[in-house]
This record gives structure tokens, C-alpha cells and sequence, in this order.
């Protein structure tokens, strides 16, 4: 049930943009929900940009890196991941 708290974030919350009007709603609701409530890491991955936007804990905003780059984080051991894949088998 969603009732605006998070009881345990999560280390790592991901969004696929579905629409190419929707990239500004899905960074809103990363910044203010995801990471306002303790998420260690947020991607924003914008298939129609063929962009990664990355929120980290700690850090406000974001950086972004492109799609088909190989994908770690030092807050995510062990996690690596080419979302490029992907959008290619779509």
C-alpha cells in the first residue's frame, strides 16, 4: 500500500521514462520521493535520450551519463549493468 512513506528504502530505485513528455515528472518524483526517503540510488533512464540520470544519496541534483556506457556504482557493490542492451532488444 502506498501512502507516501517508505519504511525501508530501498539501495537502488530505478525509472523508465515512458513517455517523451514524462522525463520532467519521473526526475520530480526521483528527487522528492525516491531519494527524499532514503533511496542510496536513483536512475532516471530516459530511452527516447538514450540517458542515465543519476541521484545519489547525500548529493542533491543529479549527473547523467549515456545509456550505452556500463553502468556501477560504489554504493551498489558488485552491481554493473548496460541498460543500452536493453533498449536494444526492445
Amino acid at each position: 500500500k502506498w501512502d507516501g512513506f517508505i519504511p525501508v528504502p530501498p539501495n537502488l530505485v530505478i525509472e523508465i521514462v515512458s513517455a517523451k513528455r514524462g522525463l520532467k515528472g519521473d526526475l520530480n518524483k526521483m528527487e522528492t520521493i525516491w531519494m527524499k526517503n532514503g533511496a542510496d540510488v536513483g536512475l532516471v533512464i530516459c530511452p527516447f535520450s538514450e540517458t542515465i540520470y543519476i541521484f545519489e544519496k547525500g548529493n542533491s541534483g543529479y549527473t547523467t551519463q549515456s545509456i550505452h556506457q556500463d553502468f556501477s556504482h560504489p554504493f551498489l557493490t558488485g552491481y554493473s549493468d548496460n541498460f543500452g542492451k536493453y533498449l536494444e532488444e526492445a
